[in-house]
């Protein structure tokens, strides 16, 4: 049995836009082309040949085709992916050095429904709690039974803050402020009857955001697979690395961080080395 749960209260920090501020402003920083739902549906290596007998290839270059436009291509001098392929169904094509590496158990990705709920308490009549337990500041509940419906509860911040932007009364912010948002972690999605249950029938009419994802590997048997390296192209030329293996280490987002540092340096190291075997072949 998987169980997804909080971090602890007193290690646990969150932004008020929430933690995707994160990469948002990363993302800006850097003047990146973001793309999303554009599905990325085949990457195909391409090769440059030598300029003449006995130098070293030219530098590599990768075709990148998307749903939106199969007919169309972009062409870039490195790449990183950082989809489980598994998950993306991105098909690489002309990558030699995946061949040579041979078969590798990509795993399973075990399914986490995380349950945004807005509501101002947690009906202790649930848990069978009335002494000690305050309503609408409950502790973290972490479930333990296999065949409990939710894994963890989770209270975030309050809905609304003191001080921030609204457009509401005084009065009105006063009283949306006694609302919190409960993170409910789950295997399945949760019904109607569970989440009236846990909160009271006071949160309808209040948000409830259901969120579906594979949210980590499934690592019953994990000491016996092989595990894909992080370089995806050794060949002379190529610059090209798979962030995702990292994950089978830990999963969070600070891992993710040091697979895509990793991976920058590969990429990094790559195109400099290439850049500068072409300038010696001009010379």
């Amino acid at each position: 049995q998987h169980y997804t749960l909080p971090y602890p209260a007193v290690t646990s920090r969150r932004l008020l836009e929430g933690n995707g501020a994160i990469c948002d402003r990363l993302l800006s920083h850097a003047k990146a082309d973001v793309r999303l739902s554009t599905p990325v549906t085949t990457i195909t290596r391409i090769a440059s040949p030598s300029t003449s007998a006995g130098e070293q290839p030219m530098m590599t270059k990768y075709s990148i085709k998307t749903g939106e436009r199969e007919e169309e291509e972009e062409i870039y001098d490195g790449l990183i992916v950082a989809a489980p392929l598994q998950l993306a169904k991105i098909q690489l094509i002309n990558f030699p050095s995946l061949e040579e590496q041979g078969d590798y158990d990509e795993g399973h990705y075990h399914r986490t429904v995380a349950t945004f709920v807005t509501s101002n308490m947690v009906d202790p009549t649930f848990f069978q709690q009335h002494d000690g337990f305050d309503p609408k500041n409950p502790p973290d509940i972490l479930a333990i039974k296999p065949g409990d419906q939710f894994s963890s509860i989770d209270t975030q911040d309050p809905a609304s803050y003191p001080g921030s932007s609204s457009t509401t009364s005084s009065k009105e912010e006063e009283q949306e402020e006694e609302f919190h948002v409960h993170k409910v972690f789950s295997n399945m999605p949760l019904e109607d009857d569970t989440i009236n249950r846990l909160f009271g029938k006071d949160h309808h009419g209040r948000q409830v955001h259901p969120v579906d994802w594979r949210a980590y590997p499934e690592y019953s048997g994990f000491e016996n697979r092989r595990i894909r390296p992080l370089n995806i192209d050794t060949l002379p030329g190529g610059a090209a690395a798979y962030i995702s293996p990292i994950e089978w280490a830990a999963s969070a987002m600070e891992m993710s961080c040091i697979g895509a540092n990793n991976a920058a340096n590969i990429i990094a190291q790559s195109l400099q080395k290439m850049k500068h075997q072409e300038k010696q072949c001009e010379l």
